[in-house]
């Protein structure tokens, strides 16, 4: 499939992305209940120990292989150069690395970033990201510009009522100026228009973060309006400044 600027995204890949979260809870609920009645019945139909054993061990088997298949359905090709794909758990060593040796370029404009000292950190923030995606309600995902880690995309939320939601973005100092978030963005619309049908996407932006400006301003969006004083960064307010595209936008640029 051929999407806007020749990005790519293989419909079978775009399916699974929507499909995989609820396939994967239809057989967790399918192989738990099978293995609850299975345990029950052990008293009634006296089965050898090992063979429950190895039973239950096969079930618990299944069932990794069920969450390590879904989770990593979501993983796309953008071009030649680009790939986003989900953060999981053994990321996070990657991830930290990328925030560290980022700090002081991220911190100006997240006030998060002084909350990740350790890998650890990261721990109990990657299993929510993947259960955002698991409920059809936005993701995290990394970006890796020939093969290295060098970025995050998120979906924060989809508001199904209004067909709406917003990104966020952050990219390694290193990696700035060859046109990854733009190249990244345009073909998540692209996917969020035409094969989720979406009506609206926002970026918010401090006023101040011209680089991060330019991104909505390239891609068509509209500047709706700023939001004074919208956002405590450490020992000051930001102002805020809300861009939007509409699905229209996007068909008829």
């Amino acid at each position: 499939m051929e999407f806007r600027n020749k990005v790519y995204l293989p419909r079978k890949e775009a399916e699974y992305w929507v499909s995989a979260p609820f396939f994967m809870i239809e057989q967790l609920k399918k192989s738990f209940c099978f293995l609850f009645a299975f345990h029950s019945s052990y008293d009634k139909y006296h089965f050898p120990l090992f063979e429950l054993e190895t039973y239950k061990i096969k079930i618990w088997y299944n069932l990794l292989n069920i969450i390590k298949e879904s989770v990593s359905m979501f993983s796309f090709t953008v071009d030649p150069d680009i790939s986003i794909e989900l953060f999981q758990q053994h990321h996070k060593e990657e991830l930290y690395e990328l925030i560290n040796s980022n700090r002081e370029h991220l911190r100006r404009w997240l006030l998060w970033v002084d909350k990740r000292s350790s890998p650890q950190d990261l721990e109990p923030i990657i299993p929510i990201w993947i259960r955002n995606y698991a409920d059809n309600n936005g993701f995290d995902a990394g970006i890796r510009y020939q093969g290295k880690l060098v970025g995050m995309l998120g979906l924060h939320y989809i508001d199904w009522k209004t067909s709406s939601t917003s990104i966020g973005y952050l990219l390694s100092q290193e990696a700035q100026g060859k046109g990854i978030i733009t190249r990244a963005i345009s073909s998540l619309l692209n996917y969020l228009f035409t094969e989720m049908d979406l009506n609206r996407v926002e970026i918010q932006c401090a006023v101040n973060n011209t680089k991060s400006i330019g991104i909505p301003e390239r891609l068509g969006f509209t500047k709706e309006g700023i939001t004074r004083e919208g956002q405590w960064l450490y020992d000051h307010y930001e102002d805020i400044v809300t861009y939007s595209l509409l699905k229209s936008d996007w068909v008829n640029a």
